[in-house]
């Protein structure tokens, strides 16, 4: 069996580093057109080996002690705002909420 190639994610070094650097970058995440939090409704908690993820329409918990994962589909709106009160501790309004199901719809069906 051969062994499994190393790949270099990340370097570092220790040079200074200014907001200006990071705002390019920031700004492609949550305006440009084909950015993923443009695109795509995420939302996470990782909390004493729990792990809570809303991707699009669906809602998975990991139990790391357990090695249990559940997935869920969001079919509406309810269970999308009570999914996000529960373990996210997230209130937003039944405009917002709407708006952001019709959208993880849509794209699903695309």
């Amino acid at each position: 069996m051969l062994a499994p190639e190393q790949l270099v994610l990340y370097q570092i070094d220790l040079s200074e580093v200014f907001e200006g650097d990071c705002e390019v970058g920031h700004f492609y995440s949550h305006q440009h057109h084909e950015a993923a939090f443009v695109n795509h409704l995420v939302v996470s908690r990782i909390e004493s080996g729990q792990r809570y993820l809303i991707r699009n329409n669906q809602f998975i918990h990991s139990n790391e002690h357990t090695d249990v994962e559940v997935v869920q589909t969001i079919d509406n709106v309810v269970l999308l705002r009570t999914l996000l009160d529960e373990y996210f501790a997230i209130a937003a309004s039944d405009e917002h909420l709407q708006v952001a199901f019709d959208k993880v719809r849509t794209r699903i069906a695309l």
